[in-house]
């Protein structure tokens, strides 16, 4: 190999090296790029998370509620004696413009209201709008906070009434729902006459909200949905679906847990 050669064969080797380390300092920025962004992201979603979770802990909370966001009709508040709260309770997951929940409402509502009276279940009333967007003026989130402005006000009695009056008078699905002057006329009706504030200004908005997160999060996807003792209450239909229980099944289930 002459001198040439060899000199040209140097360069060669020179040049390689030398675009083996630009690449390599590519890559290496390249995955520090990449690094950089992943992390930014993770914590981008750690600072929504946080945003979200303190909205949550920060939402105004009705007085009269439960930490499953629900308003607990007991034996002593139905009858106004001094019992004992039952071992049952029987969780109603319900959107005041969900027709299947009015249709469950005049089934089973009188009959679960009696094993109240009876001593037999605590009734609890868990709101679940999943109904967003099913009415033209947001019926389905304004009746479920109107409702907690009631027990917040008067107590679980008058919600329960308030409750019954809104499946009574419940406005069809994609038109406007009832309006806030009615709400409160029917709050009034309930035996909770100073809401109209609480109303107007949504005040637990939040804490519907977080009521509906937290049904979710427990597996609940329709309405109305019966849970007794921490047991669904699934009737399978004719066709295999699952369909609403009856007073037949409520008593069954009720019975087994000691109801």
């Amino acid at each position: 190999m002459t001198d040439d050669n060899r000199a040209a064969d140097r360069a060669a080797r020179l040049l390689q090296g030398q675009q083996a380390t630009t690449h390599q300092r590519r890559l290496k920025v390249s995955l520090i790029t990449i690094v950089l962004v992943i992390a930014a992201v993770a914590v981008a979603g750690y600072v929504l998370s946080g945003r979200e979770d303190a909205a949550e802990a920060d939402a105004a909370t009705p007085a009269n509620s439960t930490e499953s966001f629900g308003f607990r009709l007991t034996p002593a508040l139905a009858t106004g004696t001094e019992v004992p709260d039952p071992p049952v309770t029987v969780a109603l997951y319900e959107d005041f413009l969900c027709p299947s929940c009015r249709i469950f409402e005049e089934r089973s509502g009188a009959y679960l209201r009696d094993a109240v009276t009876q001593g037999r279940i605590v009734l609890e009333y868990r709101p679940f709008t999943f109904l967003i967007g099913a009415s033209t003026n947001r019926y389905t989130e304004r009746a479920a906070n109107a409702a907690a402005c009631v027990a917040d006000s008067a107590g679980v009695v008058p919600y329960a009434n308030f409750h019954d009056l809104l499946y009574a008078n419940q406005p069809a699905e994609g038109v406007a729902g009832h309006e806030d002057p009615v709400l409160v006329d029917f709050a009034a009706q309930a035996g909770a006459p100073d809401i109209a504030a609480c109303v107007e200004e949504e005040r637990f908005a939040d804490w519907v909200k977080a009521a509906l997160a937290e049904g979710r999060e427990i597996g609940v996807s329709q309405t109305p949905t019966v849970v007794v003792n921490d047991v669904k209450v699934e009737v399978i239909g004719q066709s295999g679906g699952v369909v609403m229980p009856g007073t037949d099944e409520l008593e069954q289930a009720i019975s087994q847990a000691g109801g």
